[in-house]
């Protein structure tokens, strides 16, 4: 697995390339612990993480079956902590991992939206993930939804089929 290249590698004294190794095992590999596993290595023999290093992991949690939308968000905050400006790859990443993991939350993939004010413009992508974090809570949490769909519209992006599909999502498991 990674682990053993990245050994490998620093036992004959090779200085890995961190972000290509990342991201062929974040790619490849059936799990996100692989993606961490390298980069607390990295970190370990004094390599500096960068926004490629970190978007990569967090996107593993996002898509990979063992990924966690807490660990997601965690990275996402170690990589504000170390004064790296996380780019469009990297909220999306965090955004989607609330989204599609069990222990995601809309409210922490609405306020990762709003985070992006100072960084990046948010896309349409940006708000959609938001909009799927929060038809996949359950029960959904329409208000939030709503005030997702508000921010969209004033950006000037018109609904796409993603969003109808969240929107139908959200109001089909939404409280009574």
């Amino acid at each position: 697995g990674a682990r053993a290249l990245v050994d490998t590698l620093h036992a004959k004294r090779h200085r890995p390339r961190w972000s290509p190794l990342l991201k062929v095992y974040s790619n490849f590999t059936l799990e996100a612990v692989e993606a961490l596993l390298v980069l607390e290595k990295m970190k370990a023999l004094g390599a500096n993480p960068n926004v490629v290093s970190f978007s990569t992991c967090i996107d593993a949690q996002a898509k990979r079956q063992d990924g966690s939308a807490e660990t997601a968000a965690q990275l996402f905050e170690e990589m504000l902590a170390c004064g790296i400006a996380p780019d469009t790859v990297t909220f999306a990443g965090a955004i989607d991992a609330q989204a599609k993991r069990r222990d995601g939350s809309a409210a922490t993939a609405v306020a990762i939206l709003e985070r992006m004010v100072g960084h990046v413009n948010p896309n349409q992508i940006h708000f959609n993930s938001a909009l799927n974090a929060c038809a996949n809570q359950r029960p959904s949490n329409a208000i939030l939804a709503e005030q997702v769909l508000a921010s969209s519209l004033a950006r000037g992006f018109k609904p796409n089929q993603y969003t109808m599909s969240a929107l139908l999502r959200c109001a089909n498991f939404s409280s009574p």
